[in-house]
């Protein structure tokens, strides 16, 4: 059924978006991108939004964040624009809420300014392969002594069709009309649809927009993870005759760079613009571990356990589970099967072995299954507590291998699986 409908939104976007007049549109500073590795990409982000940013792209997206996070962003953009962004993302029993602000300036220097702004709250959820979520918007914007305001909205999904397939639908600038003086003027509202190819060490992404007072933009974005913490990005987007006469004189394509940080990554843009210069855009994302409690037989209540899906330096313990807080760790290895029987009858136990498989239990409500043994990789699936899994591999420090009841293979945190 989810497949169905998203189908039915890709074939019907053209007619969508040449259902409506083409006119003049007001508010045009939303059609400028945020996040420096999504514009490397060319754009090319509805099916990827994986990070905080997705509030922006994709709010469907915004259901997989793991982790408090917090995005920061500066744009030195044409003809002395400027862009700055804030996000911040909390996820909670409840789905993942998202706060963010949105500011673009110019001053000239005979006194004439312009400032407009977009201050929103997000909500996202997700259920397995599929997440939704909302960003709900107050947008703003004043160009010398004339000022308009207006509320909008965007949401979208992301649907995992396979491990190594994505596809994110998302609507954009939904809402009223912004009102300057007595004149009103639409939104520029859009339709994204986007489809991710997630390949060892590559990322390739496809994006379509389909927009109310143009014609559709396409864009492609490639990510090779070139080490641990360095990808290579590029990306290219064609003519987007809503921007103006920028794009007319740039061949759409754009370059750039991430660099992994213990809590997060910092990411760079180059957008090269032809005789009308360049921009240039650096973001920051931070990610927090959480303190998170959970309930672990029934003899224990609950007890706080440090997640250390990230933080390596905190043990040098390879694949040895750190002790739970006021919990003595055991002295005897868990018995696992009986692997022959004495003339008792009783038999004799065999010792979990590192590379043996066995049947576990999952015992994290939403657990990330990820398509490699680390935090930020592609999720698979997200599983519900008392999930059973099988366990194949446990030679990595701080995942293990499992499969699942449906045959699909991938990672998850050993803080995750039952003791």
């Amino acid at each position: 059924m989810i497949r169905l409908i998203i189908l039915l939104l890709i074939f019907s976007m053209p007619k969508i978006s040449h259902a409506v007049d083409s006119g003049n549109t007001a508010a045009n500073f939303l059609k400028i991108n945020v996040g420096a590795r999504a514009i490397a990409m060319g754009g090319a982000y509805t099916g990827i939004s994986d990070d905080i940013s997705a509030v922006y792209w994709n709010p469907g997206g915004l259901g997989r964040l793991q982790r408090k996070e917090i995005f920061l962003m500066h744009n030195e953009w044409l003809q002395d624009v400027r862009h700055d962004c804030l996000i911040m993302g909390m996820p909670t029993k409840y789905g993942v809420f998202a706060l963010s602000s949105n500011l673009f300036s110019i001053d000239s220097d005979n006194s004439w300014k312009a400032r407009d702004a977009v201050y929103g709250i997000g909500w996202g959820y997700n259920l397995s392969k599929l997440s939704l979520g909302i960003n709900l918007k107050s947008i703003s914007e004043q160009i010398a002594s004339k000022k308009g305001n207006c509320i909008g909205a965007d949401m979208g999904i992301l649907y995992n069709f396979l491990p190594w397939l994505k596809m994110g639908v998302s609507c954009q600038n939904i809402g009223q009309e912004l009102k300057i003086i007595k004149e009103g003027y639409r939104l520029p509202f859009t339709v994204r649809v986007g489809e991710t190819f997630i390949l060892p060490k590559l990322l390739l992404s496809l994006d379509t927009s389909f927009q109310v007072d143009n014609e559709p933009v396409y864009a492609v974005g490639i990510e090779y993870t070139l080490t641990k913490y360095i990808a290579l990005r590029y990306g290219w987007k064609s003519q987007d005759e809503g921007l103006g006469s920028l794009y007319d004189l740039a061949e759409g394509t754009s370059f750039g760079i991430g660099v992994k940080l213990p809590l997060g990554n910092i990411d760079y843009a180059y957008l090269p613009c032809g005789l009308l210069g360049e921009a240039q855009q650096v973001s920051l994302c931070l990610r927090f571990n959480q303190i998170k409690k959970r309930q672990i037989n029934n003899t224990i209540d609950s007890m706080t356990v440090l997640r250390f899906d990230e933080l390596e330096s905190f043990t040098q313990k390879a694949r040895l589970r750190p002790p739970l807080v006021n919990t003595p760790m055991p002295t005897q290895p868990r018995e696992e099967a009986v692997t022959e029987t004495d003339s008792s009858g009783k038999g004799s136990i065999e010792p979990q072995q590192e590379t043996g498989t066995y049947t576990a239990k999952i015992i994290e409500e939403k657990a990330s299954i990820y398509t490699e043994p680390k935090g930020d990789s592609p999720i698979i699936a997200a599983v519900a507590a008392g999930t059973m899994v099988t366990v194949l591999d446990r030679s990595m420090k701080w995942y293990y291998k499992v499969q699942l009841s449906d045959g699909r293979i991938g990672w998850v945190s050993y803080l995750y699986v039952e003791p």
